[in-house]
């Protein structure tokens, strides 16, 4: 039985035992690519066969990845770090379902071949219709270069970003090296700030206890010049009487007696290396009360053994 004509734009029907060919959109006028088995004289078509335009599931080519413009490059290192690792992720991504994409365009074409060289062996007459469809596959497979080239493209996009992305992770190194070294001298000021202020606040504290001190000083000279008024007056007194001034010993030639001391000693009323000498533990207890001292150090620095010494002499 004698296959019907083939109509352009319309598919023909599928022999029996063969499986089926994809749907095609209509055929636009196309010439007849050189690389068709041609056909025999009397079934050859008299003028270029259409040839259909790229199926509507091919992907437009990508737009070329922008460069980041100079006002990105103030963001953080890690935010543009992570912005081109999502970037560089999408791209392949892409570049994967592109691959099997033309995977399964090289099976599709490479089963049409096959079809078409059973067909032209088997129908002569539909030759025509058979370079109409081997047009179509041109056509296709000029869309699957064009995606392959598209892969190159990305391919070399990919390459940039990650190069771009080895260089954002050497800065970021090298700032987060120049902020610990900031903080390391941070921490060393810090701590030198401490030290100075606890050394301010130690000569505070000395400055305060040297004025109470000298305060003490000023208070006890005043009032040992009362004392000496007093001692004169009644000296003046004495004499008045005709009693004439009690005998006094310098008290301040017993090691550790000062001019404080004396004056102390002298309200005590010992003004004599005698009474001094005969001292007992409870006098020398209750002249370090009174001096405010401990009577150890009485002991220590010899009061009573000078004080007898010298009374000898």
């Amino acid at each position: 039985m004698r296959p019907p004509p083939a109509v352009p734009g319309v598919p023909p029907p599928a022999a029996p035992g063969a499986p089926p060919l994809p749907a095609r959109p209509a055929p636009a006028s196309v010439t007849l690519p050189s690389a068709v088995r041609p056909a025999p004289p009397s079934v050859r078509p008299p003028s270029p066969v259409a040839t259909a335009p790229a199926p509507s599931s091919a992907r437009p080519p990508p737009s070329p990845v922008a460069t980041a413009p100079a006002s990105v490059r103030s963001v953080p290192a890690s935010s543009e770090l992570d912005q081109t690792k999502r970037v560089l992720a999408t791209k392949l991504a892409e570049l994967s379902a592109l691959n099997t994409e033309r995977e399964q365009w090289v099976a599709r074409l490479a089963e049409r071949d096959a079809r078409i060289t059973e067909l032209e062996a088997a129908h002569g007459v539909e030759l025509p219709r058979l370079r109409t469809r081997v047009v179509d596959l041109e056509s296709e497979l000029s869309v699957v270069k064009h995606e392959v080239d598209r892969l190159g493209h990305l391919d070399a996009e990919a390459a940039a970003l990650r190069g771009q992305a080895r260089r954002i992770e050497a800065a970021a190194a090298e700032h987060a090296a120049r902020v610990s070294v900031v903080e390391a001298a941070l921490a060393e000021r810090e701590a030198r700030v401490i030290e100075l202020e606890r050394a301010l606040e130690l000569e505070r504290s000395q400055a305060a206890r040297v004025a109470a001190l000298e305060a003490l000083l000023d208070d006890e000279r005043a009032k040992g010049a009362e004392r000496e008024a007093r001692l004169r007056t009644l000296e003046s007194e004495l004499e008045g009487l005709g009693w004439g001034s009690a005998p006094v010993d310098d008290l301040t030639r017993i090691k550790g007696i000062g001019p404080k001391f004396r004056e102390a000693l002298h309200d005590l009323g010992v003004t004599r290396f005698a009474q001094l000498a005969a001292w007992t533990e409870g006098d020398v207890a209750a002249a370090a009360a009174r001096l405010r001292i401990l009577p150890a150090r009485i002991v220590r620095e010899g009061w009573v053994e000078s004080a007898a010494r010298l009374a000898r002499a």
